[in-house]
């Protein structure tokens, strides 16, 4: 897609803060106004979940789990995570491969259907076939003998290609902005006789290496300051803006693991952008009320 349709694209981002923001004031003051702007919040999230999507479905849950303890301090007994934690052995795989064909069956009542899919797809994990961390280790390994890193560039990159409008700023003034040294993976047919397979990530350990050799492990050390000091803040002196941007980098924070941290960073600059002008706005009208 080009043009206005990636910038709307791009903005629907905010409604999972918005989802956050009222969700905490439908817990702390339930009221019909609160509930039905925590429900308009939720219908692009619940739309997406539907097409199978698992990050939006993850971000979801951690949106609601979060509020209830922010809030109430509401924590799941132990049996209840242990019982998601095998569900979505099932429901993750299924999900990636079926994406909204899920739904389409459950609607069809075509459980067999459904139930061979789902062992399918957890037989297709288990026996190993497509391996994140096989590429991993390829690219860790081939970023480690051709001695080529990215030094933080991929990382610019990924931030110029997000942030930076070509439409209207011109794409060769955006090209200008980007270093392009390109991933290592590109070498590992020629080392090792092997493409990363369709579907499957590099994983952000593999990111992090690429970029700064053993280095960048430090990136994981300062994620966790960085929701420690998050955490804190939230917790012991009940700070909204904290509290909405742990939320907001919970699900980057995973893919940063899962994926590439590049998204982390993209994510971060929009959480901390959009949330901060949410809270000086809140704020503003505060003010105006009281004088």
């Amino acid at each position: 897609w080009t043009g206005l349709a990636t910038i709307y694209i791009f903005l629907t981002k905010v409604i999972y803060i918005a989802l956050a923001i009222f969700l905490l004031e439908l817990i702390k003051r339930p009221s019909f106004k609160n509930f039905l702007f925590t429900s308009l919040a939720a219908v692009i999230p619940v739309l997406t979940i539907l097409q199978g999507r698992r990050q939006a479905t993850m971000t979801f849950f951690i949106i609601i789990g979060l509020c209830l303890w922010f809030v109430k301090k509401y924590i799941p007994p132990t049996i209840v995570i242990i019982c998601l934690i095998i569900l979505g052995l099932y429901i993750i795989p299924l999900f990636g491969r079926l994406r909204g064909d899920v739904w389409n069956l459950a609607a069809q009542n075509d459980w067999q259907a459904l139930l061979f899919t789902s062992q399918q797809s957890l037989e297709t994990v288990l026996e190993g076939d497509n391996l994140e961390l096989r590429n991993a280790a390829l690219i860790i390994d081939a970023s480690a003998t051709t001695s080529t890193y990215g030094y933080g560039t991929g990382w610019w990159d990924g931030i110029v290609f997000q942030y930076v409008p070509g439409q209207f700023l011109g794409y060769g003034f955006k090209n200008s902005l980007q270093f392009n040294w390109g991933p290592q993976q590109e070498n590992l047919s020629d080392l090792y006789r092997y493409s990363i397979p369709r579907g499957s990530t590099a994983t952000g350990i593999a990111d992090a290496f690429r970029e700064f050799d053993y280095y960048g492990c430090l990136f994981f050390a300062l994620g966790g300051m960085i929701f420690k000091t998050l955490w804190v803040s939230a917790k012991y002196y009940y700070s909204k803006f904290s509290f909405l941007i742990y939320i907001g980098l919970m699900s980057p924070a995973m893919l940063a693991i899962t994926h590439d941290i590049r998204r982390f960073w993209t994510e971060a600059i929009f959480q901390l952008l959009f949330v901060g002008i949410a809270i000086y706005f809140s704020k503003q009208n505060k003010s105006q009320l009281i004088n």
